[in-house]
């Protein structure tokens, strides 16, 4: 096997180990950084791309950033979370490069992508089904999930595939149906017509019955952007667009409102999520004043700040960005910032692909950082890198177009 081979195995390896129910992640992460380095310096590439040498930097003193934080403020940093940074920071600067250098590999083995993101899928689905079917879940969504605590539920049974965070978990399953569904729409995968009835089926029914409301939303602004996008990037003609814009609203307003009372369950009560995180964030706007604001006061600061100044039970602010002002201060805010801009917007492609990267993409993932998350976790960093495999292979497709294109003109 080639070494290059290796890697994408390892790679598939990592994505799936994040739905399991244990943490070994790292141990993946780690095993890809290393033979990735090998290769690299056996290889002794001279020539390295102005963006890859950027991302290389950024990362890296964004971890000197948090390294700053953390050992001036020992006390009440998170050791763990620290080598959480490091390590998932170090695999995505390794599979950044890989991904850039071994475009072949991946449209070789295209085919064991899609298995894979179906093979997650499809399991996420029987395990859902299992836990509904021991809580006798069925018709919460039809008759309203009435609270957070309610919908908890859903990961009180043994799960074998997934987390016990409920919220982490149904966004990791988002975030992959939306990753598999755009490379699906742009051909990397060739899924059968059928199939694709049958995974937005299976997608739909996993988001409904994780009971999630930032799952839900994450995955119902990716339906509404792809439309959007497709209104106003793809159709041609002004009639088709106008019946089309008509027809969405027509459908999405009564929808919206179904959804909205059936799944959001909004009460701002005791027990529900939107509530208890205004608690949080009012929380660190108290302490301002005791905030470094230039470097921030260690990493998951939050946990100690939550639990000395409320009765809430949570470790972080469910704010990647407050998160990260918390722990790395302004400058690793903006650091932050900069990273999501070269990641999402920095690319050399159509304009309308452009949008779709922006709008379908970027836009859910940044209302789903709103909620939750710290920011460098494994499913963002794969999520990362899932979003840079799509724009590489959308960069090469259309260089084969154009280069196709010009040896027609020749001819």
């Amino acid at each position: 096997m080639q070494p290059n081979s290796f890697l994408f195995y390892i790679y598939c390896t990592a994505i799936f180990s994040i739905f399991l129910p244990v943490t070994v992640y790292p141990i993946f992460f780690l095993i890809f950084s290393f033979f990735n380095i090998i290769i690299m310096i056996s290889i002794k590439r001279k020539v390295i791309s102005r963006k890859l040498l950027s991302l290389t930097i950024l990362l890296c003193v964004f971890f000197f950033m948090s390294s700053i934080s953390f050992f001036l403020n020992l006390e009440v940093s998170d050791s763990v979370q620290y080598l959480k940074i490091l390590i998932n920071f170090i695999f995505l600067i390794n599979v950044a490069y890989y991904i850039n250098y071994n475009t072949y590999v991946f449209l070789n083995k295209r085919i064991i992508l899609q298995y894979l993101f179906e093979l997650i899928i499809f399991l996420s689905f029987i395990q859902i089904i299992i836990n509904v079917h021991i809580m006798n879940l069925w018709m919460m969504p039809f008759v309203g999930v009435k609270d957070s605590v309610m919908a908890y539920k859903i990961v009180e049974p043994m799960i074998l595939f997934g987390t016990t965070e409920k919220n982490i978990w149904a966004t990791k399953i988002a975030f992959i149906q939306i990753i598999y569904f755009s490379f699906g729409y742009f051909r990397y995968f060739k899924v059968e017509n059928i199939k694709v009835y049958l995974f937005w089926a299976i997608s739909l029914f996993n988001l409904i019955y994780t009971f999630s409301r930032t799952a839900q939303l994450v995955f119902i602004l990716f339906i509404i952007m792809l439309v959007i996008w497709k209104i106003f990037y793809i159709y041609k003609n002004r009639v088709l667009k106008i019946f089309s814009i008509f027809l969405f609203i027509l459908i999405s307003v009564p929808m919206g409102i179904l959804i909205y009372d059936k799944l959001f369950h909004i009460t701002l009560g005791a027990g529900d999520g939107l509530a208890s995180r205004l608690v949080l964030w009012q929380a660190l706007y108290n302490h301002l004043d005791h905030m470094n604001i230039y470097i921030g006061n260690g990493i998951l600061y939050a946990e100690y700040l939550i639990s000395t100044t409320t009765v809430m039970a949570n470790n972080n602010f469910h704010n990647v960005f407050l998160n990260t002002f918390s722990d790395q201060g302004v400058i690793g805010l903006l650091l932050y910032i900069l990273l999501l801009r070269m990641i999402f917007f920095t690319y050399k492609l159509d304009k309308k692909l452009r949008r779709f990267i922006v709008l379908v993409l970027f836009f859910p993932f940044f209302v789903c950082i709103n909620s939750q998350y710290l920011g460098y976790d494994n499913d963002i960093v794969i999520f990362f890198s899932l979003v840079l495999i799509l724009i590489k292979f959308l960069k090469f497709t259309s260089n084969e177009y154009q280069k196709h294109l010009n040896h027609n003109i020749n001819i």
